[in-house]
């Protein structure tokens, strides 16, 4: 059954897609501040919370992503390289 009420909402992505792709607050009635101000306020600690439950799910040493860790392996292959090419 569909009722004719209206909810606001703040939908914030996720920091980290892996876990989820994002986090819908459903604010209560008459909690929105009307100032432009409160409101991005309001949506910065929304996106606060999701942050910190990513934090809290993943492992602190799985945060690197792996394109940075390729990234990293090409590099130390390029300067072994060179290295090697300057040595001989």
């Amino acid at each position: 059954m569909i009722k004719g009420v209206t909810k606001s909402v703040i939908v914030v992505p996720s920091p980290d897609p892996a876990l989820f792709e994002s986090a819908i607050f459903i604010i209560r009635h008459g909690a929105v501040p009307s100032e432009a101000a409160l409101k991005k306020r309001l949506l910065r600690e929304a996106e606060l919370i999701a942050s910190a439950y990513v934090r809290e799910r993943i492992p602190r040493g799985s945060r690197f992503p792996a394109p940075a860790w390729a990234g990293i392996g090409a590099a130390a292959a390029f300067a072994a390289a060179g290295l090697v090419f300057l040595l001989n």
